[in-house]
């Protein structure tokens, strides 16, 4: 159901005394009031919560955040979004801010609380939940507590079964509103869209569906001034160019752009950076490949290079078109492979099974293959017994390394499964085990290659969380190593800030968040570059030299103030 989207204005809740400057969070007593999902008071919660992320910065000593439309409407497109579907994924909210005068630097939060069934939660309490929520790690603290906002946009809506309730925080600054440019910027941004339309959600979160979407533009080239798109897969662009409605155009970006010393030239109000070639739509695309048919390759002429630019002062970026929507403005990506091996050492043990409570062994030093045989065939007698069995076998399975078979496998997954839904045993530690179970079945070279990507795919599933910062980093590195840059970041993202992360890892995380728009303009990239800079300044610059990251990370104003007053290019 849609309803307005209205400012918070509960001035009187945050009380400054000019002489004291002390703040007052009291909350009113429509707080207390339990909430009815059928008549939800949308700015009576999305009030309280503001007040309280107000609280939580106060006492870090940071300023306190202010409602601003341009992000309250983009995050009201999310939670309506996240409502609608039962989900929290995100798109770029960069794109949404654009939609309502804003620009990319912007950061997201989302998180969702259940309401309470029967026993109904409070607006206060709603609030209290989904900030706990919104604080649950590192790299989202790094958002709420960011010095560098100054605005916040806060909007909720509850589901059809009024069982849950969907939150968005969006944060920014002053350079999260579009400013307006002189005639000057005409040099460099071409008005002419050719009917193209701007970024629209339900559209285009279908291209993220498809596998290194973000990665398309490294197939960019520049051959005597034409510019050619190639794919070593064809069957990549056949799964995004589907209707005569979908298409690629090339957008071609200066340098001066984003030159230091001054404030970027972007138009945001229109869907392209710089200057946008004809666009070519299904039937041109597929039609005109220059590869071999049977190649199963792809490379198509986008445009000429306008004579009187110069390849070595531009980057062309595609552009991804969806139903004449254009879903994604890609810069060429740099992305070297991450080396080196990261072995995942999970937290175990064995539970003494109250049958046999002299057995060995009291410690997973004694795990043999006796005892594995012991612990995976053992009757017993009663259900407490049966599931320390059933455990201790997952367990002792792992530790012996006797998951080389498919009926071994299949086996411990029942197992597993038969533990989970027991009810014993701690659901953290169990966690931990499934995460071991299936990153070790999924490289298992004696199974069959089916068995190992649906181990693999169950990983993929599994959501993120902090394990200790030598496990996170082993599984950073394992789908960094598959390629699946965006999960491998969401692993490292809760202990990214930690002093003690290896150089590389610090250095291949800043690589892989210039893959995604959003990454490149949150407020967590800047302080990981910090951390980098100080590590090694003279490899941190040259990520930044000609044939490295693009400078059009530099539209995050404090990625570009890092660059520029580091390294002198």
């Amino acid at each position: 159901m849609k309803r307005m989207v209205l400012l918070s204005a509960f001035l009187s809740l945050v009380i400054i005394s000019s002489q004291a400057q002390t703040v007052d969070f009291s909350l009113p007593d429509s707080a207390k009031v339990s909430i009815d999902p059928a008549k939800f008071n949308y700015a009576l919660f999305e009030e309280i919560l503001l007040v309280k992320i107000n609280e939580q910065r106060n006492g870090k000593g940071l300023s306190l955040l202010k409602e601003i439309f341009v992000l309250k409407r983009a995050a009201y497109d999310q939670a309506s979004y996240m409502s609608e579907y039962n989900s929290i994924d995100q798109d770029d909210p960069g794109e949404r801010a654009i939609l309502y005068g804003g620009t990319r630097n912007v950061s997201e939060l989302v998180a969702k609380t259940n309401l309470g069934g029967t026993a109904k939660a409070t607006y206060g309490q709603a609030a209290a939940s989904i900030l706990e929520r919104l604080m649950s790690s590192t790299s989202s603290l790094a958002i709420l507590n960011g010095r560098m906002f100054e605005f916040v946009g806060i909007s909720a809506t509850v589901d059809a079964e009024g069982k849950y309730l969907y939150t968005s925080a969006i944060f920014g600054n002053k350079s999260s509103v579009a400013p307006k440019l002189d005639n000057s910027a005409n040099a460099y941004i071409s008005a002419k869209s050719f009917d193209l339309e701007s970024f629209n959600s339900k559209i285009c979160n279908k291209c993220d569906k498809v596998e290194h979407v973000n990665e398309l533009a490294s197939g960019i080239s520049i051959e005597k001034n034409t510019i050619y798109l190639s794919c070593d897969n064809v069957k990549r662009i056949k799964q995004l160019i589907k209707t005569p409605t979908d298409g690629f155009a090339a957008d071609i970006v200066s340098k001066n752009q984003f030159r230091c010393g001054r404030d970027n030239i972007i138009n945001y109000s229109l869907p392209n950076k710089g200057i946008i070639l004809k666009p070519l739509f299904f039937e041109d695309i597929l039609n005109k490949n220059l590869e071999d048919a049977k190649s199963g390759k792809f490379k198509v002429k986008l445009g000429e290079l306008p004579k009187n630019i110069s390849a070595d002062s531009i980057e062309v970026n595609l552009i991804v078109i969806q139903q004449d929507k254009i879903c994604k403005n890609l810069f060429k990506s740099h992305v070297d492979p991450l080396q080196g091996i990261y072995e995942f050492k999970p937290v175990l043990w064995v539970r003494r099974d109250p049958k046999f409570p002299n057995d060995k062994p009291a410690t997973l030093e004694a795990v043999d293959k006796a005892y594995c045989d012991r612990m995976c065939s053992r009757s017993s007698n009663t259900s407490q017994q049966d599931a320390a069995n059933t455990c201790n076998c997952v367990v002792a399975s792992y530790i012996m390394n006797f998951l080389n078979t498919e009926s071994a496998v299949n086996q411990v997954y029942l197992k597993l499964e038969k533990s989970k839904t027991s009810g014993k045993f701690n659901a953290d530690s169990l966690w931990m085990l499934e995460v071991a179970i299936l990153l070790k079945t999924s490289i298992v070279t004696g199974l069959s290659e089916l068995m190992r990507t649906n181990a693999a795919n169950k990983l993929r599933e599994i959501e993120p969380k902090l394990i200790s910062i030598s496990n996170n980093i082993a599984l950073y590195a394992y789908f960094a190593q598959q390629g699946d840059y965006p999960r491998a970041l969401k692993w490292l993202d809760p202990v990214i800030l930690n002093g003690s992360i290896p150089e590389d890892i610090v250095f291949s995380y800043i690589l892989y968040s210039t893959l995604s728009s959003t990454r490149v303009n949150s407020a967590l990239l800047p302080r990981v570059m910090d951390i980098a800079k100080t590590m090694n300044q003279e490899r941190f610059c040259k990520l930044f030299a000609p044939g490295g990251i693009s400078f059009q990370v530099k539209e995050n104003p404090m990625v570009k103030e890092i660059i520029c007053t580091t390294c002198t290019q």
